[in-house]
């Protein structure tokens, strides 16, 4: 049988503009790795949008990243000032990964 490790997964949805703001916090979690990927469109609590701007200003991204279970308070903790302040939308769910070293 193949050894699967408990991990946590973070989806972090934010404007183009506020991801340095969210990797810094990512960073100081100590997360190593994570991926971005465009938004095109969507629906809130604000209403519809969708990502035809010319600039990034506001331009939605989804990070995603997974980290060990014990960091994702330190995540957490380290986005909280972005949260207070910018339009980001953040999420967590169990995961299993084979490589345990990676993550």
């Amino acid at each position: 049988m193949t050894v699967m490790h408990p991990r946590k997964r973070i989806d972090i949805f934010v404007e183009m503009a506020v991801l340095p703001k969210v990797e810094e916090a990512l960073t100081r979690a100590q997360v190593t790795g994570f991926t971005v990927v465009p938004c095109i469109k969507g629906r809130g609590w604000s209403g519809e949008w969708s990502s035809d701007e010319i600039g990034d200003a506001g331009r939605m991204v989804m990070l995603t990243t997974i980290t060990r279970t014990e960091a994702l308070d330190v995540v957490l903790e380290s986005l909280r000032p972005v949260m207070q302040r910018w339009r980001i939308v953040v999420s967590v769910a169990d995961v299993q990964v084979l490589r345990s070293e990676k993550f």
